[in-house]
């Protein structure tokens, strides 16, 4: 059986980092490490953005795809860790 690669040859490296930290930003808001998420996220956000500008200046390179989902992801994670911020009980830390 022949090893197959993870990614195709010419993917941006920036395209796959983008959608790894968006699913690392999904998985750790269910976790008690959800003050990381927040770096994760936005970091999914700002790498597909690059990723997808490095992309229009070389087309002949692949991976908008997996830029694409890195911002979904990325998108998501901000929404969901900005209602669960905004649900927290600020009157328990109020001294």
């Amino acid at each position: 059986m022949k090893n197959k690669p993870i990614y195709k040859p010419g993917t941006t490296a920036l395209s796959i980092v983008a959608e790894y930290f968006g699913i690392i930003s999904l998985l750790l808001i269910v976790t008690p490490l959800k003050f990381f998420a927040i770096f994760f996220a936005t970091g999914s956000l700002f790498v597909s953005l690059a990723a997808l500008r490095e992309l229009r200046k070389n087309p002949e390179k692949i991976g908008k795809e997996r830029a694409y989902i890195g911002l979904t992801l990325g998108f998501l994670s901000v929404v969901i860790i900005i209602y669960w911020i905004s649900n927290i009980k600020w009157s328990h830390f109020i001294l």
